[in-house]
């Protein structure tokens, strides 16, 4: 359902293709879904803008390619966050997204 690409084509972890932790990407939508690249952001919560759910800062998909689609790839366990950064993602290993 989504594809995950660098955010910036060089960067610390160098221009290869792997995905690594700590490292900024930005999460697309299939590109067979809608005719336009669709990318999954979140807005800062406000008066106007959350998630009538949680009330919280709300996720959804956008057509233009902005900052606010910029995650960071980070481990589950918050202890091993700085261990771990700048291994590659293993493909099914369970990992946390956060809003850059």
């Amino acid at each position: 359902m989504f594809v995950l690409n660098r955010a910036e084509k060089v960067d610390i972890f160098g221009a290869d293709d792997i995905i690594r932790y700590g490292q900024k990407i930005k999460i697309e939508c299939n590109p067979y879904i809608y005719r336009k690249k669709l990318f999954v952001a979140s807005t800062p919560q406000s008066s106007q803008c959350y998630s009538p759910e949680s009330r919280k800062q709300e996720a959804s998909v956008h057509s233009i390619d902005h900052y606010v689609g910029t995650w960071i790839v980070e481990t589950l366990d918050p202890n091993m966050r700085f261990e771990r950064e700048g291994e590659p993602v293993k493909a099914n290993e369970a990992c946390l997204f956060r809003h850059a």
